[in-house]
């Protein structure tokens, strides 16, 4: 088993690591938080959910870069799962 597969089944793995999901940085932005952003770490499948929630609460749209690392697809629980409907 390589170092990369052992990082991937504990949590994150370097970015292109074979059956993972591609994880990116998304950077939100809100006008009562003036220059200072909201980072999250967000697997491809999730990221649509997290940005309704997070647009709900009054953020702009993510700036979105290359993925950073691969993790597991992880399905959204409770109460995740009602902003990405």
């Amino acid at each position: 088993m390589t170092s990369d597969r052992i990082a991937l089944d504990t949590g994150l793995a370097p970015a292109g690591t074979s059956g993972g999901e591609p994880v990116t940085a998304r950077r939100y932005t809100h006008p009562l938080l003036g220059t200072r952003p909201v980072v999250r770490l967000t697997g491809q499948a999730a990221a649509p959910g997290e940005d309704q929630v997070l647009a709900a609460a009054g953020f702009s749209a993510p700036d979105t870069g290359p993925p950073v690392a691969a993790g597991y697809r992880q399905e959204p629980g409770y109460p995740a799962w009602a902003g990405s409907w």
